[in-house]
């Protein structure tokens, strides 16, 4: 019985990973993606089928050259990948945002559990455009306080 009850939290697990809209991603400890959810997979420009078994290198490399998905400023990719693998593995926990060339915004974390990577994300778009927004007002009221309203001077 207990056996059946492990069965059917395991299979409630994978259900529930499979149909949130988060990005959810498992990287072993070659950095070869194990698993992931179509959002990952969408992340990175890809289907679930052609972004698992791809080493994180390729996923990214893949994204670079097509402009597609995580949008990657850089001239030289590969001091860009060794700039993320030195970050990768430095902390049992961390936490960063990115956006997409298609204009998204995400926070993804990756958390270290026995040498892989387990990368969950969620889709922060509206609060970065309410952020963008904000920022943008903060600038016209300065303007505006240093501004004489009848000259323009």
């Amino acid at each position: 019985m207990a056996d059946d009850n492990q069965q059917s939290l395991n299979d409630l697990l994978v259900k529930s990973l499979e149909i949130t809209t988060d990005v959810i991603g498992l990287f072993d400890h070659d950095d070869k993606l194990v698993y992931c959810n179509e959002p990952f997979a969408q992340l990175f420009a890809k289907t679930k089928d052609e972004a698992t078994g791809c080493h994180f290198s390729q996923i990214i490399r893949d994204c670079y050259e097509a402009k597609q998905g995580l949008h990657i400023e850089t001239d030289n990719i590969d001091e860009w990948l060794e700039y993320a693998f030195s970050m990768r593995r430095t902390h049992s926990f961390r936490s960063f945002e990115t956006d997409t060339c298609q204009g998204e915004w995400f926070r993804l974390t990756e958390q270290i559990i026995d040498d892989s990577i387990f990368l969950y994300g969620t889709n922060i778009t509206q609060a970065k455009n309410t952020e963008f927004a904000l920022i943008a007002a903060q600038k016209e009221l300065k303007a505006a306080t240093i501004t004489d309203a009848l000259t323009g001077a």
